[in-house]
Formats: C-alpha cells, sequence, structure tokens
C-alpha cells in the first residue's frame, strides 16, 4: 500500500488515499497541522475525512507555557516512547501514585490520546517538559480538575536523570499560576506518599501549605502508604471566599 502515517490519538478519524498513499489520523489539532504540512492532504472535506479547518473550530489546544529553562507544551504521539522509557523506570513508580509498573507498550499512547478530550471537557490539563534549546521530553506536570468544585489536583513526574535540578519546582510554579490566572481556580491542591519528601519540598517551594495527613490512605504493593495533602489558595479569589 505504500507508506502508512497512523497517528491514533482520538476524537477525530481521517483516511485520505492519494496515489497508493494512505494517511490515518486521529489527531490533536497541533498534529493535524504537522501532518497536513508535511502530506498536503488534509485539507479537504469528504466522506471520509474532517478537514483541517473544521477540526481547528471544533477544538481549542492546550497552551504552551515558558519559564527561564523550560517549555510546557502538549504531548505529541512522538513523545510516546520517551514517555516509556522514563515513566518505565521503577523510581517513578516508586514515587507517584498512579504511574504503571511495568510500563507496558500503548500505555504512553493510551495515556497522550485522553489529553485533548479531557482538556476540552475541562477535565484537565497534562503537558510535556521540554529544556528550552533541546529536543526530547524529561517530565510532566498537569491538573486534575474538578470545575464544579473550582479546584484542582496538581500532579507531576519528572525522570530520574532530571532529578535535584529544580526543573518540577520551575513547572509546577508555572502551570499553577496559569491554572489561577487563565483556568480560574480557586484553590490547586496536591498530595506526595511520605516516602518521597523531595515532593513534599517541591509544593512548599511553590507557596502550598501542609493540610494534613491521610494514614494508610493508598494500597500498593501490598502495603498501605499514607499521604501528606497540601494546597494553595488562589491569592484573587482569597479576598471574596
Amino acid at each position: 500500500m505504500g507508506n502508512v502515517l497512523e497517528l491514533k490519538v482520538r476524537d477525530i478519524a481521517c483516511t485520505k488515499n492519494n496515489k497508493d498513499q494512505t494517511i490515518v489520523a486521529n489527531l490533536r489539532a497541533t498534529e493535524v497541522w504537522e501532518l497536513s504540512k508535511r502530506s498536503g492532504q488534509l485539507v479537504e472535506n469528504d466522506e471520509d475525512c474532517i478537514s483541517v479547518e473544521r477540526y481547528k473550530t471544533m477544538t481549542t489546544d492546550p497552551p504552551i507555557l515558558k519559564t527561564e529553562r523550560l517549555i510546557l507544551r502538549p504531548f505529541l504521539i512522538s513523545d510516546a516512547q520517551r514517555v516509556k522509557e522514563l515513566a518505565g523506570d521503577r523510581r517513578i513508580y516508586d514515587t507517584t501514585l498512579n504511574v504503571p509498573h511495568p510500563y507496558e507498550d500503548g500505555m504512553a499512547e493510551q495515556w497522550i490520546s485522553s489529553h485533548q478530550a479531557n482538556f476540552n471537557s475541562n477535565r484537565g490539563l497534562v503537558l510535556a517538559l521540554t529544556i528550552k534549546d533541546k529536543e526530547g521530553i524529561i517530565g510532566t506536570v498537569g491538573l486534575n480538575s474538578n470545575p464544579n468544585q473550582k479546584k484542582a489536583e496538581l500532579v507531576y513526574w519528572i525522570g530520574f536523570p532530571y532529578w535535584n535540578k529544580g526543573y518540577c519546582t520551575e513547572a509546577a510554579k508555572k502551570i499553577v499560576d496559569y491554572g489561577f490566572s487563565s483556568l480560574g481556580y480557586h484553590k490547586i491542591s496536591a498530595r506526595y506518599m511520605v516516602n518521597n519528601p523531595a515532593s513534599g519540598k517541591v509544593m512548599e517551594k511553590i507557596g502550598m501549605k501542609r493540610e494534613g495527613i491521610l494514614i494508610d490512605e493508598e494500597f500498593k504493593d501490598g502495603e498501605f502508604h499514607t499521604l501528606v495533602l497540601y494546597g494553595i489558595i488562589n491569592p484573587q479569589t482569597k479576598q471574596s471566599s
């Protein structure tokens, strides 16, 4: 059949045949633009394909945020292998609540595929961390949203080679500021397992306050784990609460 380019994300499926070439796309808007520029094929409506212009009106891309050293951007399917490499490290699993282990084939693609729909439905924001002027991601930071309560939970992990360099603090501070200024959250919370005090330091450095402790809250690997809770209130809404 010739070359096949298949990007498995969700929401929009498009197949376009042209001179024995097939392009199958199931994309976020940013990847539609990339694919369109390379192929010149995703530009017309027909019964099999939605146009780039129409797709653009149906979605809103997550933001691209910048700090002194980092760029926080939406994930691409091309990041999946790097996600698997970093998140598959046992040390990531041991210090987080929701990263699986072993990190199997297809998990990264499935995870990335959920980001656009979650953002469009106001259920959360997930961004990849990259170092300015360098290729490849180093971790992730996100906000899991509860829009009805005007609050979110801060979540993050950083690949082991990038620990103890301040990247997590830098990224967390930026996304919390965005959550307050652009997404209108009143409160952002975070949790960490007591065996990972470095995560608590990140929370303190971005201005979060310790609010409590949940003893034996999570059951993982045959053991109960105690969680420490932190939170921060939007300074713009705090006075009116």
